[in-house]
């Protein structure tokens, strides 16, 4: 293979997007899109912290409430990150768990880079948010549409489908009889 052709393989798997460099302390970080297994590891941190909001009361319908069914609206990333904070509540290290895999750090280098987190600007951060909204809200939307909301209506199905077993039929009176 040439060395042509391993570069088209390479753009076929991690296509050229803008990147962004972010300055944290004395540290530069690069904001690429997610790749595959970023993804995956993204929507891991987000189930685990959604399982979390689940385990100390939340209710996923009203987690989710803000999340758009349309991705048309520019708006909808501001829900979006509503949505994000309502889950932040239950599980503060989420966000930093985001930045750690949006600025794609090293596992044994995040505890590192949250420390780093916590000097850091409205404006960085903002950067940093707005930066991953951009790069990657096709995925995000697949996320909720693909994974969350199906299984949202498969348990409300069966949610419902037991409540209509277990009522108890009309039991008759009685009859007594008479003197």
């Amino acid at each position: 293979m040439s060395e042509t052709e391993t570069l088209d393989v390479i753009e076929t798997l991690e296509p050229s997007a803008q990147s962004y460099e972010i300055i944290i302390g004395d540290t530069t970080f690069t904001q690429t899109p997610l790749s595959f297994f970023r993804k995956i590891e993204l929507f891991s941190v987000l189930a685990d912290a959604i399982d979390k909001a689940l385990s100390e009361g939340a209710v996923i319908s009203e987690l989710l409430d803000d999340m758009p069914g349309d991705t048309s609206d520019l708006k909808e990333a501001d829900l979006f990150i509503k949505t994000i904070a309502k889950v932040i509540k239950y599980a503060p290290d989420l966000l930093g768990d985001i930045f750690c895999i949006s600025l794609n750090i090293k596992r044994d280098e995040r505890e590192y880079a949250k420390e780093l987190f916590e000097v850091m600007d409205d404006e960085t951060a903002g950067k940093i948010m707005n930066n991953f909204v951009e790069q990657n809200w096709d995925a995000m939307m697949d996320f909720f549409s693909k994974q969350v909301s199906p299984l949202m209506s498969k348990v409300s199905e069966k949610v419902q489908s037991r409540s209509m077993q277990s009522t108890p039929s009309k039991t008759s009176r009685r009859r007594t009889a008479k003197p």
